[in-house]
């Protein structure tokens, strides 16, 4: 049972992370620069990633329609399922002054749901909601974009893992507290490091305990010559308390952890194990071939986890880039995930299985124009252990087909 708050050495590294990442920094030198999209050479960084100011003005605005045909079959027992779906996100940024910007963002979907942002049509046609899920403020020390402390509600800044990367974090779920940032150029053998320190409130509560996460990452790149490059990130995922003084709103949220009935009412209300998650992430990306070709690696473990389900990794290959019209990319992962190496709560959702599942995920992207891509995709997984009741089967695959149409501002 989950009952103990991160331990004393992370909070002292947290703290010792924000200090060292709030510093202002002089850039030594010219290296890579994450873009604003979030697309890197290499390792991944969301779009509220540190980059280089734009001359598009104070205000900038930004978002995104998707039209998604969804099939899942082969479900425990569940018939087949066929449905369509939508997603639309519009969100801007405003620069109140050089040290100072604002933003928030627009957003479908359920907003009790903080893994999927999708609306599924066919609702007896009614209207469906929409709801902020980001606004937050920003603070750049001297305008700098390679220092920054940002509070409120925002996007997610850890480096994943460039083929698929959102095994121990969706991508859609935005944190709530703080997080600091820091960038520098040529720091011994890398070109460019950085360090990410982040607090997130997960439940607070009037008269009892808070549910919190500090989560801190260091990553780095290198190139290997004018046409290939690495990266390594580290990070680190500590979960004070997921229940504190019995409360069980993260519990209900679990997608596949061990739980335990404490009450013995027939409803789990504890995790039985505690979440400090280890996460590394290793890349190697060659452009000398005509089209990009990228490895991706990651490995976590959970190292407060009660018994031996605690570790995971992935090993992905991805060719192409699809950013301009006409562009064509491919991609290919396995991934094998234990019960308890991440916390289901907020890991991805695109697989039927959130952990506890050895699974493929493969697709092709098509630029139809500069703002337009056709995306398919298909999520394969089976369990690795047979979980409760008959029909949850260890070998039985499970398959989910998407195509999407995704359409940019």
């Amino acid at each position: 049972m989950s009952r103990a708050r991160c331990p004393g050495p992370a909070r002292a590294v947290a703290g010792w992370f924000l200090a060292a990442a709030a510093l202002p920094v002089s850039a030594k030198g010219g290296g890579d620069e994450e873009s604003a999209a979030g697309v890197v050479a290499a390792a991944t960084v969301p779009a509220a990633a540190l980059a280089e100011p734009t001359e598009s003005g104070p205000l900038r605005v930004s978002g995104d329609f998707r039209l998604r045909g969804e099939s899942s079959f082969e479900r425990d027992d569940q018939p087949n399922r066929t449905r369509a779906r939508i997603r639309a996100r519009l969100g801007a940024t405003y620069d109140v002054n050089e040290e100072l910007r604002v933003g928030a963002r627009l957003v479908t979907g359920d907003p009790k749901d903080p893994n999927s942002p999708h609306v599924t049509l066919g609702d007896g046609l009614t209207s469906d909601d929409v709801s902020l899920d980001r606004y937050f403020v920003e603070y750049r020390p001297g305008g700098s974009e390679r220092t920054r402390l940002t509070a409120g509600k925002f996007a997610h800044p850890f480096a994943a893992n460039p083929v698929y990367g959102e095994l121990v974090w969706d991508a859609d779920v935005q944190p709530e507290g703080f997080v600091v940032e820091g960038r520098w150029d040529e720091v011994g053998p890398f070109d460019t490091l950085g360090a990410t320190a982040g607090a997130y409130v997960l439940a607070e509560q009037d008269l009892a305990g808070d549910a919190e996460l500090v989560a801190l990452q260091v990553r780095a790149r290198r190139r290997f010559g004018a046409a290939s490059e690495g990266g390594l990130a580290v990070g680190y995922y500590c979960y004070g308390d997921t229940q504190p003084d019995g409360t069980t709103v993260l519990v209900g949220q679990n997608a596949g952890n061990a739980v335990v009935d404490l009450d013995m009412n027939g409803t789990p209300d504890a995790f039985v194990s505690e979440f400090s998650i280890l996460h590394s992430i290793v890349d190697v990306r060659c452009s000398g071939w005509g089209e990009p070709l990228t490895f991706g690696a990651e490995a976590m473990k959970n190292l407060d986890a009660v018994g031996p389900r605690d570790s995971g990794w992935a090993l992905g290959v991805s060719l192409g880039e699809s950013r301009r019209k006409g562009d064509w990319s491919y991609y290919y992962q396995y991934q094998s995930i234990e019960q308890d190496a991440v916390f289901s709560a907020f890991a991805g959702d695109d697989l039927l299985l959130t952990t506890n599942h050895d699974s493929h995920v493969a697709g092709v992207k098509h630029r139809l124009a500069d703002a337009v891509e056709l995306h398919l995709w298909a999520l394969v997984s089976s369990r690795r252990e047979p979980g409760p009741g008959p029909t949850m089967d260890s070998d039985d695959a499970q398959w989910r087909v998407r195509l999407d149409l995704n359409i940019s501002l």
